[in-house]
């Protein structure tokens, strides 16, 4: 699966998604720190990757729909450190693997995670869709 990592979350989380084989790219790997959100949910959109962000404007399902984007998961730790930000990216990488590993479609709430997901598994990548990422 293919992830964008945005600027305000740690380095070690694109190190993970490399360990479970996926393909990692940063906000600032493309040069596209500062950017503005819609500029890179549409650079999100038109590379299909899934984002990976700290940012609330993303969980607003009004400006992102879930459907037209390859997934948007926002977290909301207490605390922002590495290990609340990594813990919860395993997490969801485990539990994506499930998913595909038994053929389900879609589950809701995820240990407080995250509030809907929507796993569709195509001839393609995963596709991961994710509503309200917020604790």
């Amino acid at each position: 699966m293919r992830f964008k990592i945005d600027e305000h979350l740690p380095l070690e989380i694109k190190d993970l998604l490399a360990q479970y084989r996926h393909d990692p790219v940063t906000v600032a790997d493309e040069g596209m720190a500062g950017s503005i959100d819609p500029d890179v949910a549409q650079v999100c959109r038109k590379e299909a990757h899934a984002l990976l962000t700290l940012d609330l404007d993303f969980s607003d399902i009004r400006a992102y729909p879930p459907e037209d984007y390859h997934g948007i998961v926002v977290f909301r730790p207490a605390i922002q450190s590495i290990t609340t930000l990594v813990r919860p990216t395993t997490r969801l990488l485990t539990f994506a693997i499930s998913c595909v590993t038994k053929g389900c479609r879609t589950a809701t709430t995820l240990s407080g995670l995250i509030k809907k997901v929507k796993l569709t598994v195509n001839a393609g990548p995963v596709k991961l869709e994710v509503e309200g990422g917020r604790e």
